[in-house]
């Protein structure tokens, strides 16, 4: 690892809670000691309070940030050093924290009370084993690194894999469902079934690169959706009236593939194709509160009528698990005449 690296890395060891909790186990042991019978106090004051809460602290921190920077520093960007340069290097820096911390601890103790200079040939004596304790202490955290490391890894390699699948079975989804429109056409009109085919082939280009990415912008969607609705305006005509309320904020958001396009799919195929008369499809999407909101809803068959579960939702809200971790959320209700699918999950950072 590089020096930037390496400051990136302790910032994150930092952020994982087995870190604080190893820092809290010897950081009670630490002021108990200071406090027991046989301690030797400063006066009361500041520097007390220093001596038995807040230098303790500053060690263990320090020697938890620093430690593993020898089992870590190659120069290059290269994850680990080979284990003798990992030797070399965490004795020399054991070294050197051990020698701030004999200063930072008796003896500089020693001085304020006594005044007495600092006994240098024992902080010589006792760095060695220091030295050895900490490069120990460095390996050890650099191990639980490694494990942490690999398993995270394992997950991530695992969600990918996942979620080429998905994103797999979503092609061919949109791809039956769109050919049996087209043959549903071609038996009203040939004439309007040529030019459907044609917009058709376009459109399933288009599809196919959209899918392929693992994030893609909203108004990407938005403009392959508009086009999905131009081919089903040709088999639906009159039978169906398109209203978009979207936000132009949207259309830089980044997302995971196929949000939009489902929802608006499902409410034609469930709720207006159905229905002779046809209906009303609104199509929305907001910024709010850091999360970005597109509404889909429907007239047309109710709710209670429709076949709900199908793929295209089942396999939209495994995506949104992947991709949000929980933190996005999907639901599907009815609200008097309409049938409306909401999607909601936040965005990283909020598009002025």
């Amino acid at each position: 690892m590089t020096f930037p690296e390496l400051l990136d890395d302790t910032r994150s060891r930092m952020r994982r809670p087995w870190m604080w909790i190893i820092l809290l186990g010897f950081y009670i042991p630490a002021i108990s000691a200071r406090l027991s019978p046989g301690a030797t106090l400063l006066p009361e004051g500041p520097l007390r309070f220093a001596h038995v809460f807040a230098i303790p602290f500053f060690e263990l921190a320090l020697l938890a940030w620093l430690a593993p920077w020898a089992w870590r520093w190659t120069g290059r960007s290269q994850d680990f050093p080979g284990p003798w340069r990992g030797i070399l290097q965490g004795l020399i820096l054991g070294a050197a924290l051990g020698m701030l911390v004999l200063l930072m601890e008796d003896h500089l103790l020693n001085w304020v009370m006594s005044r007495t200079p600092v006994a240098w040939w024992k902080v010589v004596r006792s760095i060695p084993q220091l030295a050895i304790g900490l490069c120990f202490v460095g390996f050890l955290i650099v191990a639980l690194d490694k494990t942490t490391l690999a398993k995270e890894r394992a997950e991530q390699m695992a969600r990918e894999a996942q979620w080429i699948l998905l994103r797999g079975q979503m092609n061919p989804h949109v791809f039956f469902n769109a050919m049996n429109n087209l043959t549903e056409l071609i038996r009203k009109d040939q004439q309007l079934a040529e030019r459907a085919a044609m917009d058709l082939s376009d459109l399933f280009r288009r599809l196919m690169d959209h899918g392929q990415c693992h994030v893609a912008p909203l108004g990407e969607e938005r403009a392959l959706v508009e086009r999905y609705l131009a081919i089903e305006g040709l088999r639906l005509g009159s039978r169906i009236q398109v209203e978009w309320a979207w936000d132009e904020a949207l259309d830089v958001v980044e997302a995971p593939p196929f949000l939009l396009q489902p929802l608006v799919e499902n409410a034609i195929k469930h709720g207006l194709a159905p229905v002779l008369e046809g209906g009303s499809l609104q199509i929305t999407g907001r910024i709010e509160k850091g999360r970005a909101w597109v509404r889909v809803a429907n007239t047309g068959r109710p709710l209670k009528s429709q076949r709900i579960g199908g793929s295209g939702l089942a396999n939209l809200e495994a995506r949104l698990g992947l991709a949000f971790e929980g933190e996005a959320s999907f639901h599907l209700a009815s609200n008097g005449a309409w049938t409306v699918a909401e999607i909601a999950f936040p965005v990283p950072q909020v598009v002025p």
